[in-house]
């Protein structure tokens, strides 16, 4: 018996299922990672102010922990924030508002009284903050 052999025939087309689910893999992890890129930065906050202002002659506005509102030690609703630093601003209208909120509150809080403030009128607003212990 003889053995013959048989001449293969040489495939020519290309198997592009491996290409593919290489690329759905990296169109998943792309999918994957894309929102941490643009939402994952972590932002650190300064814990003091670049310049030092004086404050005797800036309203200070105040806002506790559990919410209350005072302005130059005074408690005031939310509501009338514009009626009292008008009449606070009406001897010297040029002097800074100094807001100093409680560190534990909510960051949302502390916006709608900033809000609440520009509302008014008032641009010249500053934010307090303790100076750090680096140095």
């Amino acid at each position: 018996m003889r053995l013959t052999r048989r001449k293969r025939a040489t495939i020519s087309d290309i198997n592009i299922t491996p290409i593919v689910d290489v690329m759905l893999m990296l169109l998943v992890i792309f999918i994957l990672t894309a929102p941490s890129i643009r939402y994952g930065l972590e932002i650190g906050l300064p814990k003091e102010t670049l310049q030092k202002r004086q404050t005797g002659q800036a309203v200070i506005v105040s806002l506790r922990k559990d919410g209350q509102v005072f302005v130059q030690e005074k408690m005031v609703n939310l509501s009338d924030i514009g009626v009292v630093l008008s009449k606070s601003l009406a001897s010297s209208p040029s002097a800074p508002v100094m807001l100093a909120a409680d560190r534990g509150i909510d960051y949302g809080r502390v916006m709608a009284l900033l809000s609440s403030i520009r509302r008014s009128g008032i641009d010249n607003v500053y934010l307090l903050t303790e100076p750090s212990d680096e140095r």
